[in-house]
């Protein structure tokens, strides 16, 4: 007769180390969370990475929409049907 192996389940060890983990990784999060966001403003203020202002951001809409139409124009494909090889009617 052969002997099914069995599993084995972690123990009270295991369960512990991953309570722990999961408790530092919860703690880490909170903190960055909470405290990152103002370093990350405070650094941006001082480097001069500030976000487009309205007519600069006007300004590239309106270049972004006729680079976006000329694409567009360019992209469209006319299908010559020679010999009817194409499955239309």
């Amino acid at each position: 007769m052969k002997k099914e192996k069995t599993l084995k389940r972690p123990g009270r060890v295991g369960f512990i180390l991953v309570s722990v983990l999961l408790a530092v990784v919860l703690a880490i999060n909170i903190v960055v969370v909470a405290v990152l966001p103002g370093y990350y403003n405070l650094a941006n203020h001082f480097l001069g990475n500030n976000q487009l202002k309205d007519e600069a951001s006007e300004a590239a809409k309106a270049e972004s929409a006729a680079v976006t139409e000329e694409i567009e124009e360019e992209g469209i494909v006319l299908l010559e049907n020679k010999n009817t090889t194409l499955p239309l009617t």
